[in-house]
């Protein structure tokens, strides 16, 4: 993830795009994981895991948008006046 400050407008617009195709394919595999708990024939143990994976990649997506946000908003800063 770039920092932002002087980077490039079209760097962040490619960063961008990365960050909401990962965003796309983590929603897929939360309504995945999700599914499985929703069946209801997983034991204990497997719940357990299941909603350890679903919470840590939740985890995960939220840092990468807190950290890709923060990016853009430096840019921006840095960017002369009217940018």
């Amino acid at each position: 993830m770039p920092s932002g400050q002087f980077t490039e407008q079209s760097v962040l617009a490619t960063v961008g795009n990365e960050v909401r195709r990962y965003r796309q394919l983590g929603q897929l595999y939360l309504t995945c994981v999700s599914q499985r708990l929703g069946r209801g024939d997983l034991d204990p143990t497997e719940t357990a895991a299941a909603i350890d994976r679903h919470n840590e990649m939740v985890v995960e997506m939220t840092g990468v948008m807190v950290r890709f946000n923060r990016a853009v908003r430096a840019a921006r800063s840095s960017a002369a006046p009217g940018i």
